[in-house]
């Protein structure tokens, strides 16, 4: 929260005098709207008081902020570049690390940190979940989550890698998600590719909702052809002997094998059930008048899904605010991609989509774009992404002035 304030506070004089395109202001001025929304429920409409609330605002509004840092500079394509290549790099050593950690144990320091703070799900069963240099297994999830969007941005982008380890580094990726033991990543690492070639490389709005609405219908006959058959596939099987191949140690079951559960079956899974039925206590004190306009306040009430959680703390007001947020970048980016002429702009869209859908997907059961990494990549790139006329403006530069130097 320091860094961001003294960013803007440094960029002052550069954002007075910068003028977006017209039609970037309606994103802004939405971001903006968000903001103060953010603003004001820590002082007003809260069942708490301010000295309980203003500690919390660091989860809702700082973040948002990075939007007009991503707005400002759309136009310097070298520096996006490299920022996803830094992603990248520090996403494939963080996953070597956390290997390290799951192979060879972990540190002093570490030891002393898992052990002096009050996170009950760092462990399962005894086993302390890898967290690589982050604070907590999700972080680290999430960040290898992004790290895979940046692998496939810099494929589209031709950059001077061979393809051989692009896809080396999307299988120790995928690993280094595996062995955190957060399963909605799991779902979220595999709905990365689904949404790239369901949405990303279909252009219309009216496909994609075909191609969704087929992805629906193949899940419902997968759902009734096993039902009626009695047959289910052994998926913790099957990923038990492969994490019985992969290593000896037998706490890695205990992380990964009998973990499968909850993604081939949850409505047996004792912890969805519990979140379920946290969210029908929601839905059931909404239709309160004042609970469900305003909710209760911002931190008063954590559900375990970034829609419930909105929900509880400001109520539908707040739950439609988010969902324009989210539908709008949406809409951003298939609208780069349907009409940009520019390969590495919608390349760059592409893998910002993608992001965000997963984002959306996973924050069911989750608040991912609340805490680092992902709040930071989910507000900066999608105000990248809004500005895109900007990004036009420097390839066209770029281009226009390789064609007059002289031969």
């Amino acid at each position: 929260e320091m860094i961001l304030a003294i960013t803007f506070a440094g960029l002052f004089f550069a954002f007075r005098d910068f003028h977006p395109d017209r039609r970037v202001k309606v994103y802004t001025r939405l971001v903006a709207g968000y903001f103060g929304f953010m603003v004001i429920r820590v002082f007003l409409f809260s069942h708490g008081p301010v000295s309980f609330t203003l500690p919390r605002f660091k989860f809702y509004g700082p973040a948002a902020l990075l939007f007009f840092l991503g707005v400002f500079y759309a136009g310097r394509i070298r520096d996006l570049k490299r920022l996803w290549i830094f992603t990248v790099i520090l996403a494939t050593l963080s996953a070597l690390y956390a290997i390290k950690q799951l192979y060879l144990g972990y540190s002093s320091a570490e030891q002393i940190w898992y052990t002096s703070i009050d996170f009950s799900t760092l462990m399962i069963k005894d086993v302390v979940r890898p967290f690589s240099f982050f604070q907590a297994p999700v972080v680290f999830a999430d960040y290898l989550q992004i790290g895979i969007v940046g692998v496939l941005i810099l494929w589209m982008w031709n950059v001077r890698i061979p393809r051989v380890i692009l896809v080396l580094l999307i299988g120790l990726l995928f690993y280094g998600i595996l062995i955190t033991s957060v399963r909605s990543s799991w779902i979220g690492a595999v709905a990365t590719f689904i949404f790239l070639f369901a949405f990303a490389n279909v252009r219309g709005n009216k496909k994609r909702l075909g191609v969704l609405g087929s992805l629906v219908l193949a899940y419902i006959a997968y759902e009734l052809i096993t039902g009626t058959l009695g047959v289910q596939p052994d998926i913790q099987g099957a990923v038990g002997n492969l994490s019985g191949g992969l290593s000896h140690q037998p706490y890695l079951d205990r992380l990964v094998a009998d973990r499968t559960g909850a993604v081939t079956n949850p409505f047996e899974e004792h912890s969805f059930l519990s979140r379920v039925h946290t969210w029908n206590v929601i839905l059931k004190t909404s239709t309160d008048v004042v609970l469900g306009l305003v909710g209760r306040g911002m931190g008063q009430f954590k559900a375990d899904s970034l829609y419930f959680t909105y929900l509880a703390e400001f109520g539908y007001i707040g739950l439609a605010l988010l969902f324009t947020v989210l539908f709008s970048f949406l809409w951003r980016g298939m609208t780069v991609i349907d009409t940009c002429q520019e390969k590495e702009i919608v390349a760059l869209a592409k893998g910002v989509t993608v992001m965000n859908l997963v984002f959306i997907l996973v924050s069911i059961t989750g608040t991912h774009i609340h805490t680092f990494p992902g709040d930071a990549y989910f507000w900066f790139w999608n105000g990248v992404v809004v500005n895109y006329p900007a990004m036009q403006q420097a390839l066209h530069q770029s281009a226009h002035l390789q064609n007059e130097l002289p031969a």
